[in-house]
C-alpha cells in the first residue's frame, strides 16, 4: 500500500516537472509572422462595469495592421457602461467604430443574444469576437490571421492571462486563472489538442454555417460549442500567444466561487471525459499519497512541487507576489471541492439568468 502511494505521489512530482516545462516552453516561443488580412469585424460585447473597462475598451482603437471595425454590443439600454463607450467613440471619431444597443432573446445564452446585431452588421467575413474585460494588443487582428492560416485551423482562441490584481481575493482568482487553468490550456495546445475560451473567438463567418451564431448555443458554453463545431470540420483550435489580459483588480471571494463553479459545471456538462481527468491535475491528492507514505518529508515534496510551479510562472513572466505563492496551495485545496460540485450541481446563475444543465443540450431544457 505505501509503495502503491510513493509511487503515485513521485509520479505525480514527475508529471508536474514536465507539464509544466512544456508549459513555459510553448508560452515562450516565438510569435508567428502575423498576416495582413483583407479586414475583420471586432465583436465587443459589454455588460456592466469592470476592474480596468476604460483601459480594455481603449485598446479596441489601438489595433492596427488591416482594415477592421469595431463594433460594441449592448442590451440593456440602461448598463452603466454605455457612457464610458460613448466617451471612448467621442475620442476616436476617426476610427470605424459603433455601438449597438438591444437583445435578440432567441438563446439562453445572454452573451451570444447580445452579439446578434453585431454579427448581423459585421461588413467583414473574418470576425474577432473579444470580451469587453480582455486588453487588445496592437498586432492583435495580425496574429490571430497568422495563426487562422496555418494548416487546418479553423479557429483562433486565446485564455485570459490575469494582470494587476489587487487583493488577496485577486490573488487568488489569479491562482486558478493563470498557473492553473491557463497552464492546462497552453500544456493541451502545445500537444496539438487546443480548446476554444470564450474569452476571445476569431474565425471566419464561414465556420459556423447557415446557423451563424446559433450555432454556438448547441453547447451551454459557446467556447465548448465553437470547439466542438470546428473539430467536426477537422481542423484545430489553437491559442494565441502570448494570451490575451484580463485586468483582475479588486474581487469578491463569493464572485470566485461562483464563477468557478459555474466553469466546473460546464466542463462537466461538455467535456466529461477530460472534466473526470481534472481531479488529478493539483497537488491535493499526491501530497495526501505522499503524506501517508513518507510522513513529514511530505513537507519536503510540497516544496518541490510548488518550487517547480514557481519557476514556471517567473519563466512565463506571468504574476508572481508573496501572496500568490501562498495562494497555490489554497487553490489546490479548494479544487477537489470545485470538482465535486461540477459533478452534482445542475444550475448556476450567468448575468442574473438561472439555467438548469441538461445531457440532452440547452434546446432540450
Amino acid at each position: 500500500m505505501y509503495t502503491i502511494l510513493a509511487a503515485y505521489a513521485l509520479g505525480s512530482l514527475c508529471a508536474q516537472a514536465i507539464t509544466c516545462a512544456v508549459t513555459a516552453r510553448h508560452a515562450t516561443k516565438d510569435t508567428p509572422e502575423g498576416v495582413v488580412p483583407d479586414g475583420i469585424t471586432v465583436l465587443r460585447p459589454v455588460s456592466g462595469l469592470h476592474p480596468g473597462i476604460e483601459d480594455t475598451i481603449k485598446s479596441s482603437f489601438g489595433l492596427t495592421g488591416c482594415p477592421h471595425e469595431v463594433i460594441f454590443c449592448i442590451s440593456d439600454a440602461n448598463d452603466p457602461a454605455i457612457p464610458l463607450v460613448q466617451a471612448a467613440l467621442a475620442a476616436h471619431p476617426q476610427h470605424d467604430a459603433k455601438l449597438l444597443i438591444g437583445l435578440d432573446e432567441s438563446s439562453f445564452n445572454p452573451k451570444i443574444d447580445n452579439l446578434q446585431k453585431g454579427w448581423a452588421a459585421a461588413k467583414y467575413e473574418r470576425v474577432l469576437m473579444v470580451d469587453s474585460n480582455v486588453r487588445l494588443a496592437p498586432d492583435t487582428l495580425c496574429v490571430a490571421e497568422g495563426l487562422r492560416q496555418q494548416q487546418d485551423v479553423g479557429l483562433v482562441s486565446s485564455p485570459p492571462l490575469a494582470v494587476e490584481p489587487e487583493g488577496f481575493a485577486a490573488e487568488l482568482e489569479t491562482a486558478f486563472l493563470n498557473s492553473h487553468q491557463l497552464r492546462w490550456q497552453l500544456f493541451s495546445d502545445a500537444l496539438g489538442y487546443g480548446f476554444a475560451q470564450g474569452k476571445l473567438l476569431y474565425l471566419r463567418k464561414e465556420q459556423l454555417g447557415n446557423m451563424g451564431l446559433d450555432a454556438l448555443t448547441v453547447e451551454y458554453a459557446e467556447d465548448a460549442a465553437a470547439t466542438k463545431v470546428i473539430r467536426r470540420q477537422n481542423m484545430r483550435v489553437v491559442l494565441m500567444l502570448p494570451p490575451v489580459s484580463q485586468i483582475v483588480g479588486r474581487r469578491r471571494l463569493k464572485s470566485i466561487w461562483g464563477r468557478q463553479e459555474r466553469w466546473a459545471q460546464l466542463r462537466w456538462n461538455s467535456f466529461s471525459v477530460q472534466y473526470l481527468a481534472e481531479i488529478f491535475s493539483g497537488a491535493f491528492l499526491p501530497f495526501v499519497a505522499a503524506a501517508i507514505a513518507f510522513g513529514w518529508w511530505a513537507l519536503a515534496f510540497a516544496a518541490v512541487w510548488y518550487l517547480i510551479e514557481i519557476l514556471m510562472i517567473r519563466r512565463c513572466g506571468w504574476h508572481l507576489s508573496l501572496k500568490q505563492a501562498l495562494c497555490l496551495p489554497l487553490r489546490d485545496v479548494l479544487l477537489p471541492v470545485v470538482w465535486v460540485i461540477g459533478l452534482i450541481k445542475r444550475t448556476y446563475e450567468w448575468n442574473g439568468h438561472i439555467i438548469r444543465l441538461s445531457r440532452a443540450g440547452p434546446d432540450q431544457n
